[in-house]
């Protein structure tokens, strides 16, 4: 993960637990009752979400999203962090579909 105060100095920190793996993590902009939430894209095929009192902990993630469309069944991914919204986050998806 990449920190910043003001995108000039960047540091560099790794995370952690049994549910950080492959890539495609996106962390929600803020704690949401205390604890941090991100978006995994552990297995290509579904979006999972993951909540920790830990800011570069992961673990225990559950499916959010699974393909429901013929083109999101070859891969199905998440597009950065949540935006944040009066009425919540809004995530964006996206999909890699295989002529």
């Amino acid at each position: 993960m990449l920190e910043t105060p003001d995108f000039l100095p960047f540091e560099f920190s790794t995370l952690n637990g049994p549910a950080i793996q492959n890539k495609g993590m996106a962390l929600f902009p803020r704690k949401i009752n205390g604890r941090y939430f991100m978006l995994s894209r552990q297995d290509d095929e579904n979006i999972l979400i993951m909540a920790s009192n830990q800011l570069h902990f992961g673990a225990d993630p559950k499916i959010l999203l699974s393909p429901a469309r013929p083109w999101e069944f070859f891969k199905l991914g998440n597009c950065g962090s949540p935006l944040e919204a009066d009425a919540g986050h809004r995530p964006a998806a996206r999909t890699v579909a295989v002529p």
